[in-house]
C-alpha cells in the first residue's frame, strides 16, 4: 500500500485507500474508493480524531471558532453559533471552501442538493474541495478550530 504527501503551503494532502460505505437512504452500500486526505490550516491546539460527518454546527466570528461534528464541539465558544446541516436521503457534502493560515479563518460546506452551510472571516488563503464525497473530517483545536483534515473521495 503505497501512500504520497505533497505539502503545498499550509495544506498537505494524502491518498489513502478506503472502502467507503455511503448512505443510500435504504441502507449502505460499500463503494471502493481511493480516498484522499487534505490537511488546511496550522498545528497549534490539540487534535481530534476523524469520523464521519452525521451532523455539522459551526460557531464563528472572524475565526472558525468551533466546528460541532456529531454534537461533539472541537474549538472554543466564540462566535456565534450557525444553523446545523441536516442532511437528506442520500445528501452529502461535496464542496468544502476553507479560508486558512494559522487558523481556520472560515469554512462553508455544500451538499449535493445545494444546501450551504458557511462561517467565519475573510482572512487567510482560499482553497476549494470541489466535485467530492466527504467521507470524514479530523483536525486541531484550542480557542479557534487551527486545521481541518478532510478526507474524501
Amino acid at each position: 500500500m503505497k501512500q504520497f504527501l505533497l505539502a503545498v503551503a499550509s495544506a498537505a494532502v494524502v491518498a489513502l485507500p478506503f472502502d467507503a460505505a455511503f448512505a443510500t437512504g435504504g441502507g449502505e452500500e460499500v463503494l471502493p474508493c481511493n480516498a484522499v486526505q487534505s490537511t488546511f490550516g496550522g498545528n497549534g491546539g490539540r487534535a481530534f480524531g476523524k469520523q464521519p460527518v452525521d451532523a455539522l454546527i459551526m460557531r464563528s466570528g472572524t475565526y472558525v471558532d468551533a466546528l460541532i461534528v456529531n454534537g461533539r464541539q472541537h474549538g472554543g465558544n466564540g462566535g456565534a453559533l450557525g444553523n446545523p446541516l441536516q442532511f437528506g436521503p442520500n445528501e452529502y457534502i461535496d464542496t468544502v471552501v476553507i479560508r486558512h493560515g494559522l487558523y481556520i479563518d472560515r469554512l462553508e460546506f455544500r451538499t449535493n442538493t445545494r444546501q450551504v452551510v458557511a462561517g467565519g472571516g475573510q482572512g487567510g488563503k482560499r482553497s476549494v474541495l470541489s466535485n467530492i464525497r466527504l467521507l470524514e473530517i479530523g483536525g486541531r483545536s484550542g480557542d479557534f478550530l487551527d486545521q481541518i483534515t478532510i478526507v474524501y473521495c
